[in-house]
């Protein structure tokens, strides 16, 4: 009689186990995206129709639909559906409103989850850039000392006062994706990002020093991150939002000065606080670690990208001479491709990764590299300040009160005009 019972437990719990295997969920939501068909072309501020069918042998509990990039990450807001239907027809559309994306290939996801099981496809798309267009230059103008104006000046080079703001000047820099100016005096000025949508503050750094000591040496702006040089030994990058990406502190006793972002590395040009000698160090750019710094007897007006393992450095010597020579990162070495003239930097300004533009002494030089040559391309128009606008083809440069515009390469004059102040710096805004 016992014997008979096991038997009958063993085969009722044999029965449960076979029913709960034949209930069991093995098989995940099936999709299918009828539209966008693949590798369709879309621009910026089009729509995506998105339809298709998600269909499961049981239930089909969640289903989200989103756009994402080729790390798969989303660039746009996502559609999210709850049917709890076995077969769940979507038709959805998701307008492409980001005007920071870049031309490429992205994915259309949908992703459907059964309440057990989770299914993706993806489905390629095509969607280029705004095209670029340039919007104006933006012009620091000194009142006097502690007062600037700051003008706007459209294509037409027809000048309109932005705003003003008291203090001293002593570095700018733009951010056109985000529309955004930012300003730092030295002394006796906060550190500012204007919103040139409305011509205001959108957020300040307030000076760490009270007069007579400096409390900001420079500023500039690289892959979306604001680089701000301290005085007090430091380089802090911040985001658009005043949100502090890294910080690096300066070698004890040098204050950082010029910086350029190149790979994975921010290059900081360093002053002795108490002395006349400078370095150049190398910063790991995600953490602020220092990684090398060296002596250099270049006084750094700017830096820019000579390859993947070069970076061209502009500036002068202590005798106020032009100097231009190329920095092997890797290998912290110096060479120099070309002599200068024998005239002090004021500015410089790439036009591409061949050709630069350097306003040395009263001339306006154009360096190839290509061939290693260094010609003058304007004289005697003692530019201050030199700008390229990619868009026009034509660059800009200021001698004291007056703003001029010149065709590249050929160097023939397009126009200029003069505003009411000496420009100090200028910026060119575009659209994106």
């Amino acid at each position: 009689m016992k014997s008979r019972n096991l038997i009958l437990q063993f085969a009722l719990v044999a029965m449960l186990i076979t029913s709960c295997k034949k209930d069991e969920d093995t098989l995940p939501p099936v999709i299918t995206i009828d539209n966008p068909y693949e590798y369709m072309n879309y621009n910026v501020y089009d729509t995506i129709n998105i339809s298709g069918n998600v269909t499961d042998d049981h239930i089909v509990q969640t289903v989200s639909i989103k756009i994402v990039d080729s790390n798969f990450e989303p660039v746009l807001d996502q559609e999210n559906f709850r049917p709890n239907i076995k077969t769940f027809y979507f038709n959805t559309s998701i307008a492409i409103s980001d005007i920071h994306l870049t031309t490429g290939i992205y994915y259309v996801l949908v992703t459907a989850f059964d309440g057990t099981n989770s299914k993706n496809l993806y489905r390629a798309i095509n969607i280029n850039a705004i095209p670029l267009q340039f919007k104006k230059i933006v012009a620091i103008t000194g009142v006097n000392s502690n007062s600037y104006n700051v003008y706007g000046v459209d294509v037409n080079l027809q000048p309109t006062l932005m705003f003003n703001y008291t203090g001293d000047y002593i570095s700018s820099a733009i951010n056109s994706g985000y529309q955004q100016l930012y300003i730092c005096g030295s002394i006796n000025s906060n550190f500012n990002a204007y919103d040139l949508g409305s011509n205001s503050v959108q957020w300040s750094i307030n000076p760490e020093n009270t007069p007579p000591f400096p409390s900001f040496n420079n500023v500039s702006f690289y892959n979306d991150i604001i680089y701000v040089s301290f005085y007090n030994t430091k380089v802090v990058g911040y985001n658009r939002l005043s949100g502090i990406n890294m910080t690096a502190h300066t070698t004890t006793g040098y204050t950082p000065g010029t910086t350029f972002l190149f790979n994975n590395y921010l290059l900081a040009q360093e002053r002795n606080i108490t002395g006349n000698d400078y370095k150049l160090s190398v910063y790991y750019a995600s953490t602020g670690a220092l990684k090398v710094s060296n002596a250099t007897s270049v006084i750094i007006k700017g830096m820019e990208t000579q390859d993947a393992s070069h970076v061209y450095i502009f500036g002068n010597t202590s005798a106020s001479k032009a100097v231009m020579s190329i920095y092997y990162v890797d290998f912290n070495s110096y060479y120099s491709p070309h002599t200068m003239p024998d005239s002090t930097l004021y500015d410089y300004a790439k036009v591409d990764a061949n050709n630069y533009l350097l306003a040395i002494g009263s001339n306006v030089y154009w360096y190839q590299q290509a061939s290693n040559s260094l010609i003058p391309i304007l004289t005697n128009v003692n530019a201050s300040r030199i700008k390229y606008e990619s868009v026009s083809g034509n660059f800009i440069i200021t001698s004291g009160n007056q703003l001029k515009v010149y065709n590249y390469p050929s160097g023939n004059y397009v126009g200029g005009n003069s505003l009411p102040y000496t420009i100090n710096d200028i910026q060119l805004l575009y659209n994106r």
